[in-house]
């Protein structure tokens, strides 16, 4: 059952919070329906808005089709294309490099537990 594995998606804090927060939340929605051969995409559809929670639900309902519809997308991709440019950040590449440049091995921290703070940060650095 998603809902123990799934939470629903928190909406609180800051944009760049709430962005990374969906990026994941996505992700891990992706896994699921994968994992449970779902196509058709009026349940997928269904089954993310559900999992993801009423205040999820809410925006949703008020959020508008950010670009030209294709003909050939459908209600899936429609859905998340609303959703993803709602939750879209401009990252700030200068700070993001400043931050992954100043990392250093913390106390404890192996060369892989490093490496693998390294590669996330990089996501955000745009190289």
């Amino acid at each position: 059952m998603p809902g123990k594995h799934l939470s629903v998606l928190d909406l609180l804090g800051s944009a760049a919070q709430v962005a990374d927060r969906w990026r994941k939340w996505k992700r891990a929605f992706e896994y699921y329906t994968k994992g449970q051969s779902l196509s058709k995409a009026s349940k997928k559809t269904a089954q993310m808005l559900h999992f993801a929670g009423m205040e999820l639900q809410d925006l949703f309902e008020d959020l508008q089709d950010p670009s030209p519809v294709p003909e050939e997308d459908d209600e899936y991709k429609k859905t998340i294309r609303k959703l993803d440019s709602h939750f879209k950040m401009e990252e700030n590449f200068l700070y993001e490099r400043h931050v992954f440049r100043q990392m250093s091995f913390a106390k404890g921290e192996t060369a892989d537990q490093f490496s693998t703070c390294l590669r996330k940060q990089a996501r955000h650095c745009n190289f």
